[in-house]
């Protein structure tokens, strides 16, 4: 397995694309958790009430739909043969522009997960801001 050989962004860059609401709302977010917490809270929405949130159970923390969405991340990351071909045609570009690279995994995963891509576009960009951070192989040789 190879993992995906990702641009430098800064964080600026991986969310300064999104819509102003969800802009604002990881703003919020961020003055308050890390990055990956945020993610984990973002996807933690049940929407309007009386709403089971994503991944179907009634839990606090939005753990099994979280869950759900990290491995299939990871796996587009770290080099996993299904996504093999996703990700040779995402790094065709020489140097591809943050807002593509986050559509593009989003647009993937979404696929993969059944969900609506513009509901996992800024946990995406929230996760490849701790991936930077780390490097990708750093990133993919711890667990979790």
């Amino acid at each position: 397995m190879k993992g995906l050989n990702l641009p430098r962004y800064s964080d600026d860059e991986l969310i300064e694309f999104l819509k102003p609401f969800q802009k604002n709302i990881l703003r919020e977010l961020l003055s308050r958790y890390d990055d990956e917490s945020a993610a984990r809270v973002w996807l933690s929405s049940s929407g309007p009430s009386g709403l089971r949130p994503f991944g179907g159970e009634q839990e606090v923390n939005g753990a099994p739909f979280y869950k759900l969405f990290k491995a299939e991340f990871r796996a587009f990351i770290c080099g996993a043969e299904r996504y093999r071909d996703e990700r040779e045609k995402l790094m065709e570009c020489a140097n591809p522009v943050a807002g593509f690279v986050v559509c593009a995994i989003s647009a993937t995963i979404a696929t993969t997960l059944g969900v609506a891509v513009s509901l996992i576009v800024p946990a995406v960009a929230l996760l490849l801001r701790v991936v930077g951070k780390m490097g990708v192989n750093a990133w993919c040789s711890i667990g979790g």
